[in-house]
Parts: structure tokens; sequence; C-alpha cells
């Protein structure tokens, strides 16, 4: 099974990222856009996993230390991939949310699990593969979005699969900060 460590998000927010990507999507000639029931803020990529180890992602999940915190989401920002440019939202660095990171990556290591180790950019993505108009300015359109902040209580483990031909996401646990 494939799996991710994420945090999701309240309606109010999980609608204003809904409201960025119909404006994106009002000036694309193509593109795959995230569904809004999949738009969420990856935390640690697990990969392809056996079942026999959840218990051990679990255990890591119960180990993090870090309370309730806030982060804040940002303007909206692209790279190129072979396919065409992902869109994403930027999430502010955030030192709770990093220590989170660094503490399951810290403690699945420990349990023998292979993690990339490569430097954490938070960013919640809207879509793949993305072609826009030539006539429309993203830096005009980023700077009217607001910024929102978002209260963080818990972080969930996700299981992605494709059923079909569509990726769903399900949360298989999560854990409640303190």
């Amino acid at each position: 099974m494939r799996l991710f460590i994420a945090i999701q998000f309240p309606p109010e927010i999980v609608s204003h990222l809904e409201t960025i990507q119909k404006e994106l999507m009002r000036h694309t000639k193509s593109g795959h856009f995230v569904e809004s029931s999949n738009l969420h803020l990856t935390v640690l990529f697990l990969g392809e996993m056996e079942a026999t180890r959840l218990n051990m992602v679990k255990d890591a999940m119960r180990k993090i230390t870090v309370p309730s915190f806030s982060v804040l989401l940002q303007e909206v920002s692209s790279f190129k991939t072979q396919e065409g440019r992902l869109y994403y939202v930027n999430v502010k660095k955030n030192d709770q949310l990093e220590t989170i990171v660094s503490e399951l990556k810290e403690t699945l290591n420990r349990s023998g699990f292979s993690l990339e180790n490569k430097e954490y950019k938070p960013h919640i993505t809207l879509a793949r593969e993305v072609v826009l108009q030539e006539n429309f300015d993203l830096t005009t359109y980023c700077q009217s979005i607001p910024h929102k902040r978002v209260d963080v209580e818990k972080v969930c483990l996700m299981r992605s699969d494709r059923i079909d031909h569509q990726v769903v996401y399900k949360e298989v646990a999560s854990r409640h900060l303190p």
C-alpha cells in the first residue's frame, strides 16, 4: 500500500483552495487538478509499504511531542516537471512543522525505514501538468490571494489508492497533537 503522513484541512480552507484552483482553471489550456477531497499538506511521504509496518508508523506518530500550532498558507507557485508545470500553494516555513518531520524521520529510521533525506518544502499541490494561457499574469493573480492561517491539531496517516482511474486518499490513522 502507498502511504503518507499529512495534515488535512477544515471545510473553509478547502473552499479557499478550491477558489484558487477555479481561478487557475479559468486560465489553463490543460492540466490535471487535484480533487478537493484530496487537498492536503504532506508531512512525510512513506511510499509503498507492507501492512505489517503500519504499527511502526502509528507508533512514530504517537511519539510526536509538538503541541497544536498553526501554519500560514501563502502565494501560488509552480515548478517545471517533465509533464508540464506543477502548481501549489506555499506554506510558510514553520519550526513546529519542521520538528514533526524531524521526529517522524528519526523514529522511523530507527525502526528500519529508508526515507528520502531531502529538504522538506511544505506545499499544497493544486494541479499537475498545467499549461497556462499566455495572457494570464500569475504574479498579479498571486498578489490578490489572501494568506490564510490554519490551525493544526492532528496529523493523519493516509493511504493512496487508484480506483476507477481516480486517486483516492483514505485516512488510516490519526494522532491528535498535545
